[in-house]
């Protein structure tokens, strides 16, 4: 990545290094750091990594991602939840949101995903990344769209790889809390995956201790660390983690991205993210 805002350097993308053994990932991890020095870049970034690299890495372990055992089935499940969780779920079913799968509700999802990140403070990737994975993965994507009339009120996209449903990208907006939404997103997800088979549903990462963190663990998932882990070459200063949007360094700027007109941010933020793809 040759970034105007990190300079020169190298990233896995979210999911680390992906290796059979230690050794094999090891191998990867010094090649990787050989390719760092060849080219003269500043540092590399093992992104979403689920193991601790023993290497001399600059660690950042404020993350993890919570993953929910569908393999007792959809009952078993629920009758897990807490008395206040399924309450809101079903809240959330007499709201009048209506629920929607399929691909013809990319350009909707875009659209409510931009809004919903832009009042995040962060900036959106372009819309060619979202249609290319769907093109590129055919058939192993579900989008839930979360509806009220005409308005997509939330929704998500997920993976479907081997027995295993992961959360790509998800979002619902602030407008429509009072409905539950994400109630509605996570259950049917829930329900989704014990219908076809899947045996554990990944609800994507968050920072350990947030509201978002407390909301996942009440669905019955096993927290899993994640690691974001760099190998500095010609810089002392660790480069950003997402968590830094949100309470760290960057978070006056992210203060900012978020008083922006919608519009300006959706033709920005593509153009940023070219420089910090993977924060």
């Amino acid at each position: 990545v040759r970034s105007l805002l990190q300079g020169h350097h190298f990233t896995t993308p979210p999911g680390g290094i992906c290796a059979q053994s230690t050794e094999a990932g090891l191998a990867l991890l010094e090649r990787a750091q050989d390719l760092v020095a060849e080219s003269g870049a500043r540092f590399l970034a093992i992104r979403d990594s689920r193991e601790r690299w023993d290497a001399d890495l600059v660690t950042d372990d404020s993350q993890c991602t919570v993953v929910v055992d569908l393999s007792p089935g959809l009952d078993a499940i629920r009758a897990g939840f807490r008395k206040d969780l399924r309450a809101h779920i079903r809240k959330a079913e007499a709201s009048g949101l209506t629920l929607r799968s399929g691909m013809d509700q990319l350009n909707e999802f875009y659209a409510m995903f931009s809004a919903f990140v832009r009042q995040s403070g962060t900036p959106v990737f372009g819309k060619r990344l979202l249609t290319e994975t769907v093109r590129v993965f055919d058939g192993q994507l579900w989008l839930l769209g979360i509806w009220e009339g005409e308005t997509m009120a939330g929704g998500g996209l997920q993976f479907l790889l081997g027995d295993t449903m992961s959360g790509v990208w998800g979002a619902s907006l602030a407008a429509h809390f009072s409905q539950r939404p994400n109630h509605l997103m996570y259950w049917e997800s829930i329900r989704y995956g014990c219908q076809e088979g899947f045996r554990r549903l990944d609800l994507g990462r968050c920072r350990i201790g947030s509201g978002q963190h407390k909301f996942k663990l009440q669905w019955g998932g096993e927290e899993v660390p994640l690691y974001q882990q760099f190998h500095l070459r010609r810089t002392d200063k660790r480069p950003l983690v997402a968590d830094d949007v949100a309470s760290g360094r960057a978070r006056p700027l992210a203060r900012l991205w978020g008083r922006l007109p919608l519009p300006v941010t959706r033709l920005m933020g593509p153009v940023i993210r070219r420089h910090l793809p993977f924060v």
